[in-house]
């Protein structure tokens, strides 16, 4: 009980740690994308997001009560400011509330239409465009620098299941070796035993 109880420690330590690393490894690439682009948002049309050159990040802006979307509805769409493709974008809340009350810091919300989930920092702005037919117009939304950290739950799940399994193995293996040990321990016993019935017996 005390090695199985050890080995499933192990499995959920080590699980959480890796999920850890896992949520958390980009968080110096995002604070920093974030800082950069924070003092240049103007321009960045609502609603529209792109691959951040040379990077696994996406940045955005998003309308009040509008998530972001794919254009097209199509994943795998041509990006901006970079070049490639990304297959989804972060489920962030369209509510300003949340925006203010998550405002700078790095969180993690899952993506739109799959598993996966998104390490993203945001930023309510508000800020001036001037759309196609030269007209100025306020633009109020908020700012997401995001990197898609895939299906985290999955690959955790299968560390932890393989673990388990493993585990279950060696529980296996010790209960056979103390069995054995304790019958090759108890033999000398059983023999004084089966001597002494015999001397009961006259025989």
């Amino acid at each position: 009980m005390l090695v199985a109880a050890a080995l499933v420690a192990i499995s959920v330590s080590s699980g959480w740690i890796l999920k850890s690393y896992l949520t958390t490894q980009r968080d110096p690439q995002l604070q920093s994308a974030f800082n950069f682009f924070s003092d240049r948002a103007d321009g960045f049309a609502p609603g529209r997001v792109g691959q951040v050159t040379g990077t696994n990040l996406v940045v955005g802006v998003q309308e009040p009560g509008t998530p972001l979307s794919i254009p097209g509805g199509q994943p795998g769409f041509p990006n901006w400011p970079g070049s490639g493709q990304f297959q989804s974008v972060p489920a962030v809340p369209t509510s300003l509330a949340w925006a203010n009350a998550n405002s700078g810091k790095l969180v993690t919300v899952p993506a739109q239409g799959s598993n996966d989930a998104w390490r993203v920092i945001t930023e309510p702005i508000s800020y001036q465009l001037t759309t196609d037919q030269g007209t100025i117009v306020q633009v109020n939304g908020t700012l997401i620098v995001g990197t898609d950290l895939g299906n985290i739950s999955a690959t955790v799940g299968r560390l932890v299941g393989a673990e388990l399994i493993v585990g279950l193995i060696i529980l296996v293996i010790l209960a056979m070796a103390t069995v054995a040990v304790v019958r090759a321990n108890l033999r000398p016993l059983v023999d004084i035993e089966e001597t002494a019935g015999e001397i009961a017996d006259g025989t």
